[in-house]
């Protein structure tokens, strides 16, 4: 092929490579057309005339060729192996007068500094426009990619064969063996010299899954993937298999053969059975979880409702479990609850069932009870578990219990209903000072009802927006100014009657319901406040309440400064108002957090209905608080009790040594007020300057 045209006679071998090293890109000798027709192709492309080289623009940017270069330059970009291959077909091409050369090759993309894949095609051209050798170069290196990969692949499918685990067979529609891999003969004790061809698939699986077997191996043959388990129980051990079946079609969509796979699946099995009982039990005390607890009690009603027997729940709660954990550690809190389990087990009945709902709860049902006095006993004796202390590493461990009862059928139609029954039982004791017995009856009835009453109240008036802050006005006492109003939660019913929060109080120990309802109060009153700014009136700081529970996600303050930015509302407008029973709840950490990253935004800080929480002085010294707020109660027993005014006169005087100010709430008439004003008191609220009012009527108190 290059002989043709770049040599008149035939040179040895070392002539011919001394030949090609002094081919170079002189292009005196190539036609600028012909250089333009070589740009104009798609692949990357060199041509050889006599002695000149011209690679195009293609090649020449793949691997990097300046204005001079020689075909030695060419072969240099291709890869050491395919240089010296290339190189020696090309002197082969030279010698015996050969015409192309096809092969695939590897070249260096001087962009990725990788090899790819390219097909050289190199032929001679003989017309008025090229007169030479042309060689082109695809670019092959996906194929080359997806041939390897297949390859690779098809080697992998043939070893996997022998190489699983698993029982592979390949048989005849006819119920014969075709093919069976490494691991079915070594089960089998087979080696390649048996004729599998006269073995029975059927035969080699265990009598009692025939059945299962050949009905699978017939919906197989009507060309349908089919599944069946089997057990096998050899010298007393037992293992299960999962077995597949898949046809394999021929080109007529007949089925030529049925790949029957079998897969000891004991390890799975076993590995289930445990997950499933440690995802129904308790970790730490090895009695049921509340799953566990759920699917255990489903068999119980079953068989108390066919016989027409009570069964009994008790909801137990342990009394300030906390105080062990936080002075003793977590060690020994969970010492103290595995050994009340164990307790408990070992006194109860072996039908009882025991659960542990999580941290301190704990749920006891009990089988076939008689009446309430038999629930009662029971109750007392689980209580007298404690009387005997629990000794922990040379220290004591004490402890109290709370328990709400019920009985099935008397006092609900269900374990749901059950639950909830004990729940609101265990409620009650808890709020009248934790520690005893504390039965469902009649009169919680009332008591859940109203709650679930209010829940339901709270659902309504969220869905149907029926929320409207109300504001009450905060008073210069000396100026009898305008210097403030706390927002309160109203709502309007249908026929525009108002309501209070009473009647929704339920819902602010409920995380979601609680948030809610917040959201929505706070949407409106920023409204209001613009609605006030919009029409040129200086507008005083706006108080919001905030329940207990919305810290318990330990986003609150994060939450209410991107509401404020959303709304393009000054931090310097609003104020939080907390009270002091967010202190005595789990969590404090996080409110303390809240209400720091609040106070650093601008926000002011107010402790309502000082006076009756607890620690309300190491309150006052430790927490970021900006405003004390006198209970009302107070104001109101301060005329007629001298203890009580004079704790109120020494709370006004020790705010401003705290840099705090102090707000008398609940201020109904003039003696309240003029004795307020005598201790030194300047800000005050209540009935007696002006009951809480919608937005229309603030904005008609605020000054231009």
């Amino acid at each position: 092929m290059v002989k043709n045209h770049m040599v008149s006679e035939n040179p040895n071998r070392d002539t011919q490579t001394l030949y090609l090293s002094h081919i170079d890109s002189s292009t005196d000798q190539i036609t600028s057309e012909t250089q333009y027709l070589l740009d104009l192709l798609p692949h990357h492309a060199f041509f050889i005339q006599k002695n000149v080289i011209y690679a195009n623009s293609h090649l020449r940017s793949l691997i990097g060729l300046n204005h001079r270069y020689t075909f030695t330059d060419i072969i240099n970009s291709f890869h050491p192996e395919d240089a010296k291959t290339l190189k020696n077909l090309w002197l082969k091409n030279i010698s015996q007068n050969q015409e192309n050369i096809k092969k695939e090759f590897r070249i260096k993309n001087i962009q990725s500094q990788q090899y790819e894949w390219f097909l050289l095609l190199s032929t001679s051209q003989q017309d008025h426009h090229l007169n030479g050798c042309l060689t082109t170069l695809t670019n092959i290196q996906r194929q080359m990619t997806i041939t390897q990969k297949t390859k690779i692949q098809l080697n992998t499918q043939t070893e996997m064969l022998d190489a699983s685990v698993d029982f592979i067979y390949v048989v005849h529609p006819n119920g014969y063996i075709q093919h069976m891999n490494k691991s079915s003969r070594l089960a089998m004790h087979k080696d390649h010299q048996i004729n599998i061809h006269r073995i029975k698939w059927i035969d080699l699986l265990p009598e009692n899954i025939h059945k299962k077997a050949i009905s699978a191996f017939n919906k197989a043959l009507q060309g349908q993937v089919a599944h069946f388990t089997g057990v096998t129980n050899i010298h007393g051990a037992t293992e299960y298999w999962d077995n597949t079946l898949t046809p394999i079609h021929q080109k007529n969509n007949i089925e030529s053969s049925i790949l029957c796979v079998s897969r000891n699946v004991t390890a799975q099995k076993n590995a289930e059975t445990l997950l499933r009982t440690s995802s129904e039990h308790d970790e730490l005390t090895g009695l049921l979880n509340r799953r566990g607890l759920k699917k255990s009690i489903k068999p119980v009603f079953k068989k108390a409702l066919k016989n027409k027997e009570k069964v009994g729940l008790i909801l137990l709660d342990l009394d300030h479990f906390k105080h062990v954990n936080d002075t003793l550690g977590h060690s020994a809190g969970d010492y103290f609850l595995k050994a009340l389990a164990k307790r408990m087990t070992n006194i109860l009945e072996d039908d009882t069932i025991i659960a542990r709902l999580g941290g301190d709860e704990f749920a006891i049902i009990l089988n076939k009870i008689e009446n309430q006095e038999h629930l009662i006993r029971v109750g007392k004796n689980i209580i007298k578990q404690l009387d005997t202390s629990i000794s922990y590493k040379g220290k004591i461990l004490t402890g109290g219990m709370s328990l709400g009862c019920a009985i099935y059928p008397n006092d609900a139609t269900g374990f749901s209903t059950l639950l909830q029954c004990a729940d609101t039982a265990l409620s009650d004791i808890k709020s009248r000072g934790r520690g005893g017995i504390r039965y469902f009856g009649k009169d919680l009835l009332y008591i859940a009802k109203n709650k679930a009453k209010q829940i339901e109240t709270a659902r309504f008036i969220l869905r149907n927006h029926l929320i409207s802050p109300f504001y009450q006005p905060k008073i210069n006492l000396d100026s009898n100014e305008l210097v403030g109003v706390e927002a309160l939660l109203r709502w309007h019913d249908r026929d525009g009657n108002i309501h209070t929060p009473d009647t929704v109080q339920e819902a602010f120990h409920d995380f979601e319901l609680s948030s809610q309802i917040s959201a929505a109060m706070q949407f409106k009153i920023f409204n209001d406040i613009k609605r006030w700014e919009n029409e040129g009136k200086k507008v005083v700081p706006v108080a919001i309440n905030v329940s207990p529970v919305e810290f318990l996600r330990d986003n609150y303050a994060e939450t209410l400064l991107k509401r404020l930015h959303s709304a393009k509302i000054s931090p310097e407008h609003i104020e939080v108002e907390i009270t002091e029973h967010l202190f005595a709840d789990r969590g404090v950490e996080f409110v303390v957090r809240a209400l720091k990253k609040l106070r650093e935004a601008g926000i002011k800080i107010a402790l309502d209905d000082f006076g009756t929480g607890h620690s309300s002085l190491s309150h006052l010294r430790d927490l970021p608080v900006d405003i004390i707020k006198i209970d009302y109660s107070f104001v109101k027993r301060m005329t007629t009790e001298n203890s009580i005014q004079a704790i109120v006169g020494g709370l006004i005087k020790l705010a401003p040594l705290l840099s705090m100010k102090v707000i008398a709430e609940g201020i109904e008439n003039q003696e309240q007020l003029t004795l307020l004003k005598e201790m030194g008191c300047h800000e005050g609220q209540g009935y007696f300057f002006n009951e809480a009012m919608s937005q229309l009527d603030v904005n008609k108190m605020l000054k231009k």
